[in-house]
């Protein structure tokens, strides 16, 4: 395999770095930055001792481990045992993932005037099962308990977060702490004696953060679920079911879920943790889906993230029904959370790079998303040691990727309101088109009729007229206009009619309507007239705009008159079919009478 190099310095510009190799980096940065030498010990296991003045005191340098793959020790062989015991050579507070029982040795020694009372902690709270054991320098068994997820909240000894047991001991006397830890779990064992003051500031820091967290979830979940209601999008929809299901994996790994959701189920407590992760994968399926439009723009792609969805749904229902065991649950889980993700990866970088918003948001939070699940899975494998850091890493990287995905969100709902307002505008010209004369830029029949009847009411089916002023409805009907089509062809005789319509805008003030009513004719409508003869003075003025010949291009001048006939509310009823019927008969009635004439129409019983 060939490698190439990249180019010095001296021989020109660096290139930029892909961005997938910037964030590899910085994942190695923090990992390396975080995995300490495994540090040799002694042979020997150090005494840990309590002092007198010590609210807590860590266990792990004292801690010596005997791993019981098939379980067959019981307590009095690994007492016979503990020279077999061995230092961990793994990172603090970690012994990854090992299959079996692992027991754990602590020697320990009260220090004069010392408490003689002490918590034992493990702050770990998703270990399945863990049995205690204290016996005194006689070999005399003095304190039993048996601790884990395994065991309802409400059964437990201590109503604790964190497994704890109340130990108590005398001064001076050294005593031998010994563990069977039996989990499917990684082997997380961040051991302390606490004093209470200790344990409950420890805790109510824990919880406070959980609920913090808890309220950022419920607020987004609430956010998402109005949206997804309002707008049909099922988009919000996914997005508040990943968030349930990555608080619910909160709940469970760090304890606080057994403490207050399900404090009454071991089965919750057992299998919460490995199931929500799948919903997960589910819930991640449809909001990339939706805000990527994969079916219809990637639907390969949607194929094999539609596949994943369904292992994960499968699988799912496979723990719930104890067809799956543990750890065949939580490495198809871990699996399918990043290879979702890194299926997807490819369509994000790409839409991103032409510069769309929300998959510029998507990208953001994918790397997060990837550098957490990296992060935990490098912590569950024993390659980090436990740290307040380490424990919440994930959590605060899939909270980043929670607010990334509301930007997401924005975007979408920005796309929701321009595709929203590019309807209405379309709406808006249809109506346009509809309502409107193509050739002169008049209102058309339907238009005139919808505004006449916005203006004046129907009086045939009841409706109320708009306003009580006097209107008046003048119909035109030009004279010679034939003449112009059969000497010069249709297109001057569609400028004609352009000029017409333009003296006939000019002629009325804005409020007023002007309208082709359909080949020759014109409507004009004219609200607010103090009395009658009002009406008789715009129509004179009306019919005045044809004695001027129209210009008609290349030396055409021509001579077209018109017939008005009108009609007014009032006189002649308030229904806009009824006013137009009667101007109609009065400009019949002008043609009649030898055109070019304004004819009022006869007043109506």
């Amino acid at each position: 395999m060939h490698v190439r190099f990249p180019p010095t310095a001296s021989s020109g510009a660096r290139r930029c770095q892909p961005w997938w190799r910037a964030w590899l980096g910085c994942v190695l940065a923090i990992v390396l930055g975080w995995t300490p030498h495994a540090q040799a010990q002694a042979p020997q296991a150090p005494t840990l001792h309590l002092g007198a003045s010590a609210s807590s005191v860590d266990a792990w340098p004292a801690m010596r481990v005997l791993y019981d793959k098939p379980g067959l020790l019981n307590t009095a062989d690994a007492l016979q045992r503990l020279s077999a015991f061995e230092a961990p050579q793994t990172p603090r507070s970690n012994l990854g993932a090992s299959p079996g029982v692992t027991w754990i040795h602590v020697p320990f020694v009260v220090d004069p005037g010392g408490p003689s009372s002490w918590m034992l902690r493990l702050h770990y709270a998703l270990l399945h099962q863990v049995d205690v054991k204290v016996f005194d320098d006689t070999g005399q068994l003095v304190h039993a308990a048996t601790m884990g997820s395994r065991i309802p909240y409400a059964q437990r000894e201590q109503p604790t977060r964190a497994l704890t047991t109340r130990v108590h001991v005398e001064p001076v006397r050294r005593y031998d702490l010994l563990l069977r830890i039996d989990t499917a779990t990684a082997l997380l064992v961040p051991l302390a004696f606490m004093q209470p003051s200790a344990l409950g500031v420890e805790e109510s820091n824990e919880l406070a953060l959980q609920g913090f967290m808890s309220g950022l979830w419920f607020f987004m979940v609430v956010y998402s679920l109005i949206n997804a209601l309002f707008h049909r999008d099922i988009a919000f929809l996914a997005y508040a079911l990943t968030l349930l299901s990555s608080w619910t994996f909160a709940q469970a790994i760090f304890g606080v879920g057994a403490m207050h959701v399900w404090p009454n189920s071991s089965w919750l407590a057992a299998h919460a943790s490995v199931m929500s992760p799948l919903w997960m994968v589910i819930a991640n399926v449809g909001f990339y889906a939706a805000t990527l439009d994969l079916p219809r723009k990637a639907p390969r792609v949607m194929m094999g993230m539609g596949a994943m969805a369904l292992v994960a749904l499968l699988v799912s229902a496979g723990i719930a029904l104890e067809w799956f065991s543990y750890r065949v649950g939580s490495a198809v889980s871990m699996g399918l959370t990043a290879a979702h993700v890194l299926v997807v990866l490819p369509v994000i970088v790409q839409r991103a790079r032409r510069g769309e918003k929300a998959a510029g948001f998507l990208l953001t939070g994918s790397c997060l998303n990837l550098t957490g699940m990296a992060l935990m899975a490098y912590l569950l494998r024993g390659g980090l040691p436990f740290s307040f850091m380490t424990m919440h890493i994930a959590q605060m990287a899939f909270a980043a990727e929670m607010v990334t995905w509301l930007l997401v969100l924005a975007a979408k709902l920005e796309q929701i309101r321009a595709a929203a307002r590019a309807a209405r505008q379309e709406h808006a010209t249809l109506h346009a088109l509809a309502h409107t004369d193509a050739l002169t830029g008049l209102l058309n029949r339907r238009g005139l009729e919808q505004a006449l009847g916005e203006r004046l009411g129907d009086a045939d089916t009841g409706a109320a007229p708009a306003t009580h002023e006097r209107q008046a409805i003048f119909l035109l009907d030009l004279d010679g206009f034939k003449p112009v089509n059969d000497q010069w062809g249709h297109p001057v005789g569609d400028e004609l009619l352009r000029q017409v319509a333009q003296r006939l805008l000019h002629a009325v003030r804005p409020g007023d309507l002007v309208a082709r009513f359909g080949g020759d004719e014109f409507v004009v409508a004219i609200a607010g007239l103090p009395h009658e003869e009002t009406a008789a003075a715009v129509g004179r003025k009306l019919l005045s705009q044809f004695s001027a010949p129209f210009d008609l291009g290349e030396g055409r001048r021509v001579n077209v008159g018109a017939t008005i006939g009108y009609s007014t509310t009032g006189r002649h009823g308030h229904g806009v079919a009824q006013l137009l019927r009667c101007a109609d008969q009065a400009m019949y009635a002008g043609k009649q009478a030898g055109k070019q004439m304004l004819m009022a129409a006869p007043a109506t019983a």
